[in-house]
């Protein structure tokens, strides 16, 4: 039976919304779940940013992720192994993945072109 990885990535933006290629993931989080919704495991970390390392208080009311969480959080490169690491355990199992809508996809995209990461 096959497990669908639920991904929701945060990312740093500002009132009235910056372009995807400004943005920057500030927080991952996913569940495992079965195909009937119980959830079999989860991941949540918290991301530096680089670029703009300073949250807009439009970003912090939004996600609800203070500048403390992104300050005390290691960079997206460190974060995104211990995700792999943590759903490699689960690769056997995982069936597809999920998230709202393509922005998570697209996020993920950029990030890793960014870091120069390759990925799933």
């Amino acid at each position: 039976m096959g497990h669908w990885l639920v991904i929701d990535l945060e990312a740093t933006t500002d009132e009235g919304g910056w372009p995807i290629t400004e943005m920057e993931v500030i927080e991952i989080g996913a569940s495992l779940v079965t195909r009937e919704g119980r959830e079999v495991d989860h991941f949540q970390r918290f991301v530096r940013p680089r670029r703009r390392p300073q949250l807009t208080p439009f970003c912090r009311e939004l996600t609800h992720i203070s500048q403390a969480d992104v300050d005390a959080a290691a960079p997206f490169r460190e974060v995104w192994a211990s995700f792999e690491h943590w759903l490699g355990q689960h690769r056997e199992q995982l069936q597809a993945w999920v998230s709202w809508g393509d922005y998570d996809r697209q996020q993920l995209h950029q990030e890793w072109h960014l870091h120069g990461l390759d990925s799933l």
